[in-house]
């Protein structure tokens, strides 16, 4: 058996297993955004770390044909109107609402997603232009976040 397949294994198993945790819990994960299902959130109250679970459902989640191409007609899309309202707004920072408006919006419009923060060392190799959003840093304003924010929609 080959890497690809072994790996296609694994998460085909890693789906399953966590689709049945999810379930045995009482929370139904047919809907787009299930981490609002009101058992998810009673589960969460007592794990903090409950909603990585729903990540790790997602990036383990199968896909087929007719998800995907959805899925890459809807994100870009939606991924250009937040960017340029952004923009507009001169929205600095705003990569936590950008990632929760985004999620939702995703939700509705039926692709899974997640968000993640972390670090981030951007550059633009020939020109003097970078980036850094450490997650061990100085918060640059009240209510700010350190690091980054994104939202994570596979096949994306």
């Amino acid at each position: 058996m080959g890497d690809a397949k072994r790996r296609a294994q694994q998460k085909q198993g890693e789906f399953a297993r966590l689709d049945a945790a999810f379930r045995a819990a009482g929370i139904e994960t047919s809907a787009f955004g299930f981490y609002d299902d009101p058992a998810f959130l009673v589960r969460e109250q007592s794990d903090p770390t409950f909603l990585e679970t729903y990540a790790r459902w997602v990036q383990a989640c199968p896909l087929d044909a007719a998800y995907e191409a959805h899925a890459r007609e809807v994100v870009p899309k939606l991924a250009l109107l937040v960017a340029d309202a952004l923009v507009e707004d001169d929205l600095q920072g705003g990569c936590v609402v950008a990632y929760s408006l985004i999620s939702r919006a995703l939700d509705r419009l039926g692709v899974w997603s997640f968000g993640v923060q972390g670090s981030v060392n951007l550059s633009i190799d020939g020109t003097d232009w970078s980036r850094h959003l450490h997650t061990v840093d100085e918060l640059d304003f009240p209510g700010g976040i350190l690091g980054h924010a994104w939202a994570v929609a596979p096949p994306f």
